[in-house]
């Protein structure tokens, strides 16, 4: 399968070139989630008759296969083809011919990113959410544990007033609290789907 610029020139692209502008060395991350962009994406071609049974099937199939090789770490990551999008789209296209091409109807690369990103974006902030919360749990236990305990308090590196090492814990509980909000806040930003918007201004095609 060619490359997605390949049309405008007629030599090789040099590898400096090809090294300068790829990303697949760090958007390989995003392999999963292109994966799964691409299952919904299949599902609203097929809803809005854009691509046949046949053609579902045998690209579903081809996905199924992509999704494995990663899993495993068996997917072969090539510079050359510039992008996570590029790679699978390619390696799509050998395991399963022309039906491949059909899966790119009525989508960007640049609305497939930032779904991707997003996807990831919310995989992680829903990670962190949880490892604070169990962070918070344990200052909140540490505080009980200590709740009688007296420390000298500290203000300008001079001792100030004396404070209980329980409210000194949970004075940490209550930051990592307002880092969860903010969280929660990140998060429902992020959560809103982009994939359809195409290159600029849409598609032509009745996608759900």
């Amino acid at each position: 399968m060619s490359k997605a610029w390949s049309g405008r020139f007629k030599e090789e692209t040099l590898k400096d070139v090809e090294l300068f502008t790829e990303s697949i060395s760090f958007d390989k991350v995003l392999a999963l989630y292109d994966i799964e962009q691409d299952f919904a994406h299949l599902e609203a071609l097929l809803k809005a008759n854009v691509i046949s049974k046949e053609s579902y099937e045998n690209i579903k199939k081809g996905l199924q296969k992509i999704k494995e090789e990663i899993e495993k770490n068996e997917f072969n990551y090539d510079i050359s083809k510039e992008d996570i999008h590029m790679n699978i789209e390619s390696r799509l296209y050998e395991l399963i011919g022309e039906d491949a091409k059909k899966l790119h109807t009525g989508r960007s690369r640049n609305d497939q990113v930032n779904t991707d990103l997003r996807l990831y974006l919310k995989k992680h902030i829903l990670d962190i959410f949880e490892l604070l919360k169990a962070l918070k749990q344990q200052l909140i236990l540490k505080a009980k544990e200590y709740e009688n305990l007296i420390i000298p308090g500290y203000t300008h590196l001079q001792r100030a007033q004396p404070v209980l090492v329980a409210h000194y814990l949970l004075s940490f509980k209550e930051a990592f609290l307002r880092d969860s909000q903010r969280l929660i806040d990140a998060y429902r930003r992020i959560d809103t789907l982009t994939l359809g918007s195409g290159a600029l201004a849409g598609a032509d095609f009745p996608l759900d």
